[in-house]
């Protein structure tokens, strides 16, 4: 009895600081020693109920109930009562997560968590809804107090860290930038008062005629490049026209840019970014472009990803596909990056170009082998395959039957496509 009583409180403290599955295994301990420790078997069915096994957490608290006649399981078994509609919410929540429908299964989880049936599961699965909806803060209280009970849980330890990294990469490509800028300017600056000393002259440093030399310079150099490029040599005086009005229509404006960016003009801003690009810009113009693209980066990524997810839901397939690989090309270390797979996958296999959607699919597995809807992924790989090679479509039924037995694509369609012969 002594014996068992200390496994339990062992098991209590181990609880406390965090590793739930290292006190399961030592109130099993406990309860083989002496089977009327009540004590320990109540704590062994909260530890279930915690990680959401209702049904050996009820059977416990009923055998408590009736053999040592404990009045705490029983008032346990009551609390119960609703669990198993707040465990088909949960479910729900998980399908409708996995349709990208995230505000309506944040709300389902919100009434789960009312109660502490599951609360690891849900509070990883809160944490993710609010991570999707760019609530990085408040996912990330949702994510500690997973780790609070279960320091080893993977799924929250993976999102966490993953956090962690988007965060510092946002902070790392900022300091690099302004360091950069920072860098041209000093260099120019030199440059500049390195060449009035070699000059020879009493001038200022910033002699009005100087200026206005090196401008037209630049101007026709500009000139003589975009001649080049995009207009024949001709004498005709309506072409010249022409060639002057070309020039100005692609002459880099500040001006304009600087209003897209005020005004966080993503789509415009996005066009003249990419229209910019690899072009040989003056100091200022690069500056301004560097923050141009900054923004980007850090909001405008978030704004086509949230575009593309909402004209996928309202089925508007085209426009879908345009913002979410927008978002792909804009937020390259965005912690969305995995989300835009799998929604590009749904929105070509509704496009009916399976090819592609295939494509992205097998992206997602290969790229994201635990990610969120790694499941979901391997169970339309293996339906697309099924009548284009069998191989392929048995080998990602059987991923899916041996790494998520629980899950609900685990169904009868995956059987019965392991159960086809080659």
């Amino acid at each position: 009895m002594k014996k068992s009583n200390n496994l339990y409180s062992k098991a209590i403290k181990k609880y406390n600081s965090g590793y739930i599955d290292h006190a399961l295994e030592l109130c099993e301990k406990s309860i083989a020693l002496n089977i009327n420790n009540a004590a320990a078997i109540n704590l062994k069915g909260l530890l279930l109920y915690f990680k959401g096994d209702l049904d050996n957490s009820r059977r416990l608290w009923k055998m408590n109930s009736q053999i040592n006649k404990d009045k705490i399981a029983g008032r346990y078994l009551e609390d119960t009562l609703k669990d198993k509609e707040r465990f088909n919410l949960y479910r729900e929540a998980l399908e409708l997560i996995n349709n990208l429908n995230i505000n309506e299964a944040y709300l389902k989880l919100k009434k789960c968590s009312e109660s502490d049936f599951n609360s690891i599961n849900v509070n990883n699965h809160l944490a993710l809804c609010c991570i999707k909806k760019g609530n990085y803060d408040m996912g990330l209280q949702y994510l500690n107090k997973v780790i609070q009970m279960d320091k080893k849980n993977n799924f929250a330890l993976m999102q966490k860290k993953s956090l962690k990294k988007y965060a510092n990469n946002n902070n790392s490509i900022s300091r690099y930038k302004a360091v950069i800028i920072l860098s041209i300017v000093v260099i120019t600056l030199g440059f500049t008062i390195l060449m009035r000393f070699f000059n020879g002259d009493n001038k200022p440093l910033f002699y009005k005629q100087d200026k206005i030399k090196i401008s037209e310079n630049e101007i026709y150099k500009a000139k003589k490049i975009e001649m080049k490029e995009n207009v024949e040599p001709n004498n005709n005086n309506d072409n010249n026209i022409v060639r002057e009005t070309q020039l100005k229509e692609e002459k880099f404006s500040q001006s304009q840019l600087k209003e897209f960016i005020n005004k966080k003009d993503f789509e415009n801003l996005l066009r003249y970014i990419e229209k910019w690009n690899n072009k040989d810009l003056s100091i200022n113009d690069k500056a301004l472009y560097s923050k141009a693209r900054d923004l980007l980066e850090k909001e405008g990524a978030q704004y086509f990803y949230n575009k593309g997810h909402e004209y996928l839901k309202s089925n508007k397939y085209k426009e879908a596909k345009y913002f979410l690989e927008k978002a792909q090309s804009v937020g390259s270390k965005a912690y969305f990056l995995p989300d835009t797979l799998y929604m590009l996958g749904i929105v070509h296999e509704n496009m009916e170009d399976i090819e592609k959607s295939i494509y992205y699919y097998s992206l997602y597995h290969s790229k994201y082998p635990n990610g969120v809807y790694e499941d979901v992924t391997l169970y339309k790989l293996a339906l697309l395959y099924k009548d284009i090679d069998i191989n392929k479509s048995k080998s990602y039924a059987s991923i899916l039957a041996s790494r998520f037995k629980d899950s609900m694509y685990n169904n009868s369609l995956i059987k019965e496509i392991l159960n086809m012969k080659k």
